[in-house]
């Protein structure tokens, strides 16, 4: 309600539609505003907030909660993305709050020239950043072509035994890998070095990322 046009008027009037004052003592009818929960784009209509936003009302903008990307905001609603790969891309805030580094829908991609950090932000790439991942790769490929040639046909028939014994082996060593690497898209920030072993073990799920594509793409 508000006043005729007195703060301290006895004659109340009923703000319009689910209009409302920030309290009491308000006298004009432009004091009515949209109530919490809700957001204008003309001063006149209310729009629902919907889940993944915070609206505080009366005037103020609408913001995503932490977890949430705002990408939008439209006369039919907000148009907004939960962050489910980490959630520590997307702090929440006004349209289009990333962490450091990230734009794109529900903050998934870095800016060009930088890579991804477990801490959802991403950061200028260092010079020949993916040679590390890259002579790893190279390494464990010729050292299992080597060992393989090494060992004749004749060999690998007789001792068929001991070959299941190291595939079985292997296979168990690869399960430990990749779930390290699934620790590594946890929705925690890890600590160096932690945080390099888990992002190598993540090339077991085929995470190409760790190689840093978006910084090998400057050379």
């Amino acid at each position: 309600y508000y006043g005729g046009g007195e703060a301290s008027s006895t004659s109340c009037t009923k703000c319009p539609g689910i209009h409302t004052t920030q309290g009491l003592g308000f006298a004009e009818a432009t004091d009515c505003l949209c109530p919490t929960d809700t957001y204008t784009l003309n001063g006149t209509t209310c729009i629902a907030c919907g889940d993944g936003a915070d609206c505080a009302g009366f005037g103020a903008e609408p913001k995503s909660l932490p977890g949430y990307h705002l990408a939008a905001v439209t006369d039919s609603g907000l148009s907004i993305f939960e962050c489910t790969s980490n959630h520590f891309r997307c702090p929440g805030g006004v349209v289009d709050t990333c962490a450091p580094g990230r734009q794109g829908t529900a903050c998934g991609e870095c800016l060009p020239n930088m890579m991804s950090r477990g801490d959802g932000s991403c950061v200028e790439c260092p010079e020949l950043t993916f040679l590390p991942g890259l002579i790893a790769g190279v390494v464990m490929l010729t050292a299992l072509t080597i060992l393989y040639s090494k060992v004749g046909v004749s060999d690998r028939t007789q001792h068929s035994h001991s070959w299941l014994l190291i595939t079985a082996s292997c296979a168990q060593l690869l399960g430990v890998c990749q779930l390290m690497g699934i620790l590594s898209r946890v929705t925690v920030s890890w600590q160096d070095p932690v945080e390099l072993i888990l992002d190598a073990m993540s090339i077991f799920n085929f995470n190409v990322d760790f190689f840093k594509p978006n910084c090998v793409a400057r050379f």
